[in-house]
């Protein structure tokens, strides 16, 4: 259904009532709608409070001539309608003055009032310069917004290029995207590491921020989804008439959105994220818009990219550095470690070699076995060392999935291993009945345990005293719930100066607690690190504080599940 314009309104302002009323009859006919006033105080306030297209003034008014109307009216704060002054032949001058005043056309009365047969042209004519003039105003103001964007996106577009830090990136995207598109709120989307959900990464408004942050969709879920899924962008102009919004996240966050355009981040064909702009402030969302949201979708996503592969070339630059520490200490450490067990397998083995020499037929065979068993004991450890290594090196490059543990049968798996251990004749493992269920990976989760039994049975009393347990750690705030297991022995304990290097690798600490060749808690400590929990030692909360070791590791906690017995 088609809506007709509003008819034009004309006030025209003539002592001459007659003529007045012959003016209004015949431009009535035409559609117009016509006011009178027979004086120009009366015209002035008319025109001062009502709204009119045109106003049609004759020079001689009472009171007020139609030339001080002009003048007066000029100094209201309003824009002026088109004026048409009429005069009279021989009195041009005036018409001079009035269109120097702000009179748009002029008409010469003639005593026959056959000016009234040439009127309607007239104002047809000045309706058609008006229109032009608003049309030039309007594109004008269009072309200065237009270019006042422009600018702002070349800026956008060198600061963001200018900045390497993925958080800096996205700061600067959210103030340039509702200045640029004069919108009341934005946020950025992007993808998790498994492209399945799209994870709020910023939220930017101009009132209060919705704590949008941190929110996720599934892919093609929601309009961000689509537009991620379809790499297309999307004006939405009212979010109520489309079924692929999302109303609820609005409720979540008590927000009201009523229209938003989104625009997929992209860098070659790949779709990054996604960039909504929410709530225009003046309109709706147009093509313009949706053009200047896709130039700056196109700087944010390459500077966005550019950021997170510097900051991955850092993080791998701090590992190669790492790693490389780590290959010093192995030269110095390790190297060393193998280097006397190597010795002392060559050293028996050259003694075994002499006892089985035809000379030495006589020797007894228990010296024999015993050169043997010291080759094999010898060997043993350096296996035990290369294994390390290779756990440790296994560790830094393995992705592994997480689950709910069975602590219990990890372990029952870990004390096997040592069950045939010369110290677990005598000693004592006390376990909890039953075990809090965490998230983890049980290979390497029983690595964990093996280290910590392992180092409690070699450095604990004589005889070893060792307890087991777990502790639930409640999150605070945002922190995220955790199981803390630990190991405790009888042991001599260790020096607070030790304390601190427990988990470096390739360490050693103390005279009378050597851990080998230093490379199990390191291992530790990146296991737990890469499933998302932290490793240390507790204080001694015992009797004795001058006695025994207490090693901890936390994993994150599974609400799901309840306990299972060990």
């Amino acid at each position: 259904m088609l809506i007709e314009p509003p008819p034009v309104r004309i006030l025209y302002m003539d002592e001459n009532v007659a003529l007045s009323q012959l003016f209004q009859r015949k431009l009535t006919k035409l559609g117009y709608d016509i006011d009178l006033a027979h004086t120009g105080s009366q015209g002035l306030h008319l025109a001062q409070t009502h709204p009119y297209d045109i106003l049609a003034i004759d020079y001689q008014l009472p009171l007020i001539n139609g030339l001080e109307v002009i003048k007066q009216l000029q100094c209201a704060p309003e824009t002026l309608p088109a004026i048409i002054i009429f005069t009279r032949t021989g009195q041009e001058q005036y018409a001079i003055e009035a269109m120097r005043a702000g009179a748009s056309d002029y008409v010469l009365k003639d005593t026959g009032a056959r000016y009234l047969e040439l009127l309607p042209i007239v104002v047809e004519k000045v309706l058609v310069r008006r229109q032009m003039e608003t049309e030039r105003s309007d594109m004008l103001a269009t072309l200065s917004q237009r270019n006042e964007a422009l600018d702002l996106l070349n800026q956008v577009s060198q600061q963001l290029t200018a900045t390497l830090n993925v958080q800096n990136v996205i700061a600067q995207i959210m103030a340039s995207t509702i200045n640029v598109l004069g919108a009341q709120g934005c946020s950025l989307w992007l993808w998790d590491d498994a492209h399945y959900y799209l994870v709020c990464q910023a939220v930017a408004d101009r009132e209060n921020v919705p704590p949008l942050e941190g929110m996720r969709v599934t892919a093609g879920q929601g309009v961000v989804g689509w537009v991620a899924i379809n790499k297309q962008s999307e004006i939405v102009r009212q979010t109520t008439a489309d079924r692929r919004f999302l109303p609820e996240i609005d409720h979540k966050i008590n927000y009201q959105t009523h229209s938003l355009m989104a625009v997929p981040l992209q860098v070659q064909d790949e779709v990054i994220g996604v960039l909504e702009v929410v709530n225009k402030l003046t309109g709706d969302f147009q093509s313009d818009d949706l053009s200047f949201a896709k130039t700056l979708a196109a700087s944010a996503a390459i500077a966005l990219q550019n950021a997170r592969l510097v900051e991955a070339l850092r993080q791998r630059t701090a590992d190669l550095e790492e790693r490389n520490g780590e290959l010093d200490a192995f030269a110095h450490t390790v190297a060393h470690d193998l280097q006397n067990i190597l010795a002392r397998v060559v050293g028996f083995a050259e003694v075994l070699q002499t006892d089985l020499s035809p000379s030495a037929s006589s020797r007894p065979s228990a010296e024999m076995h015993k050169s043997a068993e010291m080759i094999a004991s010898n060997g043993r450890k350096m296996s035990k060392i290369i294994e390390a290594l290779l756990l440790l090196a296994s560790v830094r490059e393995t992705r592994v999935n997480m689950v709910p543990l069975d602590m219990g049968y990890i372990v029952q798996e870990a004390l096997s291993r040592v069950a045939d251990w010369p110290q677990m004749a005598e000693a004592h493992i006390s376990l909890p009945a039953t075990w809090p269920v965490a998230w983890g990976y049980a290979p390497w989760v029983e690595e964990v345990w093996f280290n910590y039994i392992s180092n409690a049975l070699k450095h604990g009393g004589e005889p070893a005293q060792i307890t087991l347990g777990a502790t639930r750690l409640v999150g605070d705030g945002e922190a995220q719930e955790a199981i803390q297991y630990w190991v405790r022995d009888n042991g001599a304990g260790i020096a607070p100066q030790d304390r601190e290097r427990l988990f470096t690798p390739f360490s050693k600490v103390g005279q009378k607690r050597k851990l080998g060749h230093g490379l199990g808690l390191s291992i530790v400590q990146r296991i737990v690190s890469k499933m998302g929990g932290t490793v240390g030692m507790m204080a001694n909360d015992g009797p004795n504080t001058a006695v025994g070791s207490a090693f901890y590791f936390t994993l994150p906690a599974d609400k799901q599940m309840s306990e299972v017995s060990s």
